[in-house]
């Protein structure tokens, strides 16, 4: 942080310094010597000398008090100077400095946006801050509240999962998934962004199937998979009203996904209600350049302490 510039002295005046009054004393030090008495026409030399003599030469004026006010006003003066120069030196090396941070920022910048980019490898990206990039996947804001959950991690809920051994799950490191177009339109898509989109955008189409017999959801998912038929179990005419999705960690195996979210949601048929609040686990796989659905698993009802509300949400509408 820039420090407050130093100032300058303080109390003194900026080049002047007023003189002592001259004493009337003072010219008690000068001697005048008296007129002598003309002897000659040539203008009074004595002795008719003319220019012969020289005439003594007038003692100077000695004045101690307007020495030491000239010397001070010039110590003042190479002060103020020298102050000036060190306060120009330092302005230049806080200059310096800040240009140095910002080239080594921005050369941080071009590695981290190179790196995410990079064919074939890429950094994860800040979970809560891939979810908000990925909320126009809530279709017709058919989700009331989106957010992310840390707390639903493999470690937790992972003695819970029967579909895979959880042994095998490993955290999401390399988050490249393939390379979408050619050229300058190529364009690097990313695992973590397609997974939670893709988790988003089903369950959004999920609303719309039940309340609207859309098929937009089946895209969502790979046909004859059990995901496909765990959105197809629920009778014509079922409604629901779908209130928050909290996405959790990725882990991958291989070219498979797994995406731990919890899902808060009432069903409505021939005027009885069921309310679910549980926790899945989405099984993507790769499709095209993006990811589908293969597999959805409901968790056994999670321990009370590890379903704390979403760290952060949106509201879906």
């Amino acid at each position: 942080m820039i420090g407050k510039p130093e100032a300058f002295f303080e109390g003194e005046a900026e080049g002047h310094v007023q003189e002592d009054a001259v004493s009337p004393l003072a010219f008690s030090a000068v001697s005048f010597q008296p007129a002598q008495a003309v002897t000659s026409v040539a203008f009074g030399y004595p002795n008719g000398s003319g220019l012969a003599d020289e005439l003594p030469p007038l003692p100077q004026s000695s004045n101690p008090q307007a020495t030491k006010a000239t010397r001070a006003t010039q110590s003042v003066q190479a002060t103020q100077a020298t102050k000036a120069t060190q306060a120009s030196g330092r302005k230049r090396i806080i200059i310096a400095l800040i240009i140095a941070i910002l080239v080594v920022d921005i050369v941080l910048l071009a590695i981290w946006v190179t790196t995410r980019g990079a064919t074939g490898q890429a950094v994860v990206g800040e979970p809560l801050t891939v979810v908000s990039s990925q909320l126009g996947n809530n279709h017709g804001s058919a989700i009331y509240q989106i957010g992310y959950d840390p707390a639903l991690s493999f470690s937790t809920y992972g003695s819970a999962i029967t579909s895979i051994d959880a042994t095998t799950l490993k955290p999401l490191e390399n988050n490249y998934l393939t390379t979408s177009g050619s050229g300058s339109s190529a364009v690097t898509v990313l695992v973590d962004e397609t997974a939670f989109g893709r988790v988003i955008a089903m369950n959004a189409d999920w609303v719309a199937y039940l309340n609207r017999a859309d098929n937009t959801v089946l895209s969502d998912v790979w046909s004859g998979t059990t995901a496909e038929q765990y959105l197809q179990q629920y009778p014509a005419g079922t409604q629901i009203a779908f209130h928050r999705l909290a996405l959790g960690e990725i882990n991958v195996v291989g070219k498979y996904v797994y995406v731990l979210a919890e899902a808060n949601y009432t069903l409505l048929y021939n005027g009885q209600s069921n309310a679910v609040d549980s926790v899945f686990l989405y099984k993507l796989a790769p499709q095209g350049d993006s990811l589908a659905v293969s597999n959805i698993e409901q968790l056994a009802a999670p321990p009370p302490s590890a379903t704390p509300p979403p760290s952060s949400t949106v509201g879906g509408g």
